[in-house]
């Protein structure tokens, strides 16, 4: 099974995107901070990442210090998704 990580801290958006992701078929971690992040990383293989950009202590492009596809998602900011 495909495993996604997820780094969210909208307990809506976990709640929406867990439910998606899962009936596509792929298991996923959810992190609700960077710290977080950091721990279920380094314990973790992935086939996606998803970032929030605006966490509470500190961004989804903090995070993005691995190689691989990531979406970036800010709904703050004219709802606009970025792939990088």
């Amino acid at each position: 099974m495909k495993q996604l990580f997820l780094l969210e801290d909208d307990m809506s958006l976990i709640s929406g995107l867990s439910f998606a992701v899962k009936k596509q078929g792929y298991e996923i971690d959810v992190a609700r901070t960077t710290l977080e992040a950091d721990t279920l990383w380094e314990n973790g293989k992935y086939d996606l990442a998803i970032l929030d950009v605006s966490l509470p202590d500190g961004a989804g492009f903090d995070f993005c210090k691995i190689d691989f596809q990531i979406f970036l998602i800010d709904l703050n900011r004219d709802n606009i998704i970025k792939s990088v």
